[in-house]
């Protein structure tokens, strides 16, 4: 069955929501597709015994079986060798919005996706399949798969704020045309992401943590 889709007119906080979702100039169209989720990476590696607080350093990563090569002053190749040919580009540094404290909360992203839904109107076609919000310890997530062969995870800390994200599209776009992959910020600690709310669609249980979902394909 065809997902369902809907034509909106977006307010404000709508296209302010794309746009940041993005991080590229406005698109008002999303095409939401159905990717199965496969891990790369086997085995007992990405699986430690974490604490439910923190973040892992380049060291705590390259313990668990990565290696990182830079590719420019704020990106890295971030490659596990399980898979070396899979590799993430990797931004540690703080995310954008953190500078100004303008990262939107979970509760904001939560909001204006469901407005986005929701709405009538003429302005946006919106097709969802798969978007849903969970947990993994003391952290929380939203998944979102869209836009002509997107798939963005982002991660909230234990006061809902935006701490890191993970996008993946079907080229080479990231690191140079290197990776498929991108993950920009902090890597939480925590075990095993557990879905909790589906916003729309029949996203793909993936059960992964954020450290393990760095040698999944999509």
């Amino acid at each position: 069955m065809s997902p369902p889709k809907l034509r909106v007119k977006p307010d404000d906080a709508v296209l302010v929501y794309i746009k940041e979702l993005h991080s590229m100039p406005l698109k008002i169209t999303f095409f939401l597709l159905t990717f199965a989720l496969f891990v790369s990476c086997s085995g007992g590696n990405l699986s430690p015994n974490v604490s439910s607080t923190g973040y892992y350093n380049d060291q705590e990563l390259k313990s668990l079986g990565f290696k990182l090569s830079k590719v420019n002053e704020d990106q890295s190749l971030l490659c596990h060798k399980n898979n070396p040919s899979k590799c993430v580009c990797y931004e540690a540094k703080p995310l954008t919005c953190e500078a100004d404290n303008s990262c939107v909360s979970l509760d904001e992203n939560v909001r204006v996706f469901q407005q986005a839904l929701d709405a009538s109107g003429d302005g946006v076609l919106v097709s969802c399949n798969g978007a849903v919000v969970g947990r993994c310890d003391d952290f929380s997530y939203f998944d979102f798969d869209g836009d002509i062969d997107r798939r963005e995870v982002r991660w909230f800390d234990r006061e809902g704020s935006l701490v890191g994200m993970r996008n993946a599209t079907d080229h080479f776009a990231y690191c140079k045309g290197k990776a498929l992959i991108k993950y920009s910020g902090k890597i939480p600690k925590c075990a095993k992401s557990i879905p909790e709310k589906t916003l729309c669609g029949d996203p793909y249980n993936h059960g992964l943590s954020p450290v393990q979902s760095l040698g999944a394909q999509r």
